[in-house]
């Protein structure tokens, strides 16, 4: 913010017209400086114009700009140094570009850790595999919304999104859960799944095997409330959260399709309005009987 306010030439009377463009439906972009417009001495100044240029010939002075071999050459050097390499440590290196100039360069820090030759501690198999778990769990919201419309007292629809659905005015959404590894051989298994801030509703969890690479069985449970962004499962914490395991998708949709029916609620129909006028009914009061 700093840095913005000692760049803004209104406070040297000048206003500067078309820095950015948004088009209908797309992002906003920055114009190149040759297409800004401005408008010189509109306002009074509170700033000298000397020390304002002083300002910015010190701000482009310090700004270095490097090649990209020699940004990973930098890098490199680092790694080198300290053994590994993180966010923080980048962004705490003296002489190296921060993180948000690799990924800007680069795409991400797993190209840039490729491009090294570097493999990081952290287990990124899961972020490769988003896109399928998400055709996944699509699919699964699909079958079960396909085999619900047999049953003429269902109406169900998947939601654009794809792993939503709503059956009856019951919203169900599905989610995969990685199985987390164990920290001990005592250690009871784990699953984590993300779950957006879901609090409506019923959640369908797909835990996945300890390879993460297929389904293993299905957990049914309502939606969590204040638990957080991620829900965490194990098989001692289904009772305290009422959830149902489920080993087929078949028995799935059964759940599904019962919980929709039990959940179901027909409001009352409304009395046509009547076109006789009702006769208003005055409360008797001691001054109507004495009037009799």
């Amino acid at each position: 913010m700093i840095h913005t306010i000692l760049k803004n030439e209104n406070y040297i009377g000048n206003i500067v017209y078309n820095r950015t463009t948004r088009r209908l439906g797309q992002k906003q972009a920055n114009n190149p400086h040759h297409s800004w417009v401005r408008g010189l001495a509109v306002i009074d100044p509170i700033v000298d114009p000397t020390l304002f240029a002083r300002a910015q010939k010190i701000m482009a002075e310090r700004r270095v700009e490097i090649s990209e071999d020699q940004m990973l050459l930098r890098l490199r050097v680092a790694l080198n140094q300290k053994g590994k390499l993180n966010s923080s440590i980048i962004n705490n290196t003296a002489g190296l570009p921060s993180v948000s100039s690799y990924t800007k360069h680069f795409g991400t820090l797993r190209r840039v850790y490729s491009l090294l030759g570097y493999l990081a501690s952290r287990n990124c198999d899961w972020i490769d595999t988003r896109d399928y778990w998400s055709d996944v769990l699509t699919n699964h919201a699909t079958q079960v919304a396909e085999a619900l419309r047999i049953d003429q007292a269902l109406r169900s629809s998947v939601e654009q999104n794809g792993a939503n659905l709503m059956v009856n005015g019951l919203k169900v959404t599905f989610l995969a859960a990685r199985q987390l590894p164990k920290r001990g051989t005592h250690h009871a298994a784990q699953w984590r799944a993300y779950c957006r801030r879901i609090s409506v509703g019923l959640v369908v969890v797909l835990r996945l095997n300890p390879a993460n690479k297929a389904v293993l069985d299905y957990v049914v449970l309502p939606a969590p409330e204040g638990t957080g962004p991620y829900v965490r499962l194990s098989n001692a914490d289904l009772i305290r959260r009422n959830a149902v395991r489920i080993e087929t998708l078949d028995d799935l949709i059964q759940e599904i399709r019962a919980r929709a029916i039990s959940s179901n609620y027909t409001a009352p129909a409304k009395r046509p309005p009547q076109n006789k006028r009702r006769k208003s009914i005055r409360r008797k009061t001691k001054n109507a009987r004495a009037r009799r």
